[in-house]
C-alpha cells in the first residue's frame, strides 16, 4: 500500500483512481484494525477475515492502478461501480468468514463443556492421591486415575449420570482417606468407583 502510494504521488497519473485506491487502503486497514479488537479464541480460523481483507485490498490496488494509468473522467463511473462491487464482495466474505468463526466457536464451547466431567474427576482423584499415606491405597488410587487419564474425556449424553455417580463416590473416598478410615473400606470403596468408571466407559462405547 506505502508503495502503491508513492508511485500515485509521484506518477503522472489519472486521480480518480488513485483516489478510490486510498478509500480501498483505509477500508481495509480500518477493518484489520477493529478486527484486531475483536477477541477470536480459535487461532486456527482467527485468521481467515483478515486474508479476506488483505485479497480485497490487493484487488482494489490492482484495479485502481489499472484505471491510475489508463483511466479518464469517461471511464469514472465504471470504475467506481467496480469498486463498489469489490466492497460487497468483501462485506459478503467478511460476514460469512464470521459465521464461520462463530459457529466453530460455539462448537469449540460445547466440546470444552463435555469435558469437564472428565477433567473434574481426574482432578477429585489427584486430591485423594495427595492426601493418601497408606501404599495400597497410594497404588490403587494411581491404578484408578491412570483409567481416568486414558479414558475418553467428551461426555457422552448417556454417560453423564454415571460419571455424576462417579465424582459422588470420589469424594466418599476422600472423606473416608481423610477420617483415617479402616483401610479395607477404603479400598472398598475405590473398587465400587472403579467399575462405576468401567460401567462409565462401557456406556461410550457402545454409542460409538
Amino acid at each position: 500500500a506505502l508503495v502503491w502510494l508513492v508511485v500515485g504521488l509521484l506518477a503522472d497519473i489519472y486521480w480518480g483512481g488513485f483516489i478510490l485506491g486510498i478509500i480501498a487502503i483505509v477500508i481495509s486497514f480500518g477493518f484489520m484494525f477493529f478486527f484486531r479488537a475483536r477477541s477470536v479464541r480459535n487461532e486456527e480460523v482467527g485468521f481467515i477475515p483478515l486474508v479476506c481483507a488483505g485479497a480485497y485490498l490487493a484487488a482494489a490496488l490492482i484495479l485502481n492502478m489499472i484505471f491510475m494509468l489508463i483511466g479518464d473522467n469517461d471511464s469514472l463511473k465504471m470504475l467506481i461501480l467496480l469498486n463498489i462491487l469489490l466492497i460487497l464482495l468483501f462485506a459478503a466474505a467478511v460476514f460469512l468468514a464470521g459465521r464461520y468463526i462463530d459457529d466453530v466457536e460455539a462448537k469449540s464451547d460445547v466440546l470444552i463443556e463435555k469435558k469437564k466431567n472428565t477433567a473434574n474427576a481426574s482432578m477429585q482423584v489427584s486430591a485423594v492421591l495427595a492426601i493418601a499415606s497408606d501404599p495400597d491405597v497410594k497404588k490403587a488410587v494411581k491404578d484408578l486415575k491412570a483409567r481416568i487419564d486414558y479414558s475418553g474425556n467428551v461426555t457422552q449424553a448417556i454417560s453423564g449420570s454415571a460419571e455424576g455417580n462417579f465424582i459422588s463416590k470420589i469424594q466418599e473416598i476422600r472423606d473416608a482417606v481423610a477420617g483415617n478410615a479402616d483401610k479395607s473400606e477404603i479400598l472398598n470403596l475405590i473398587s465400587q468407583a472403579d467399575r462405576i468408571w468401567s460401567e462409565r466407559n462401557a456406556l461410550h462405547a457402545s454409542v460409538k
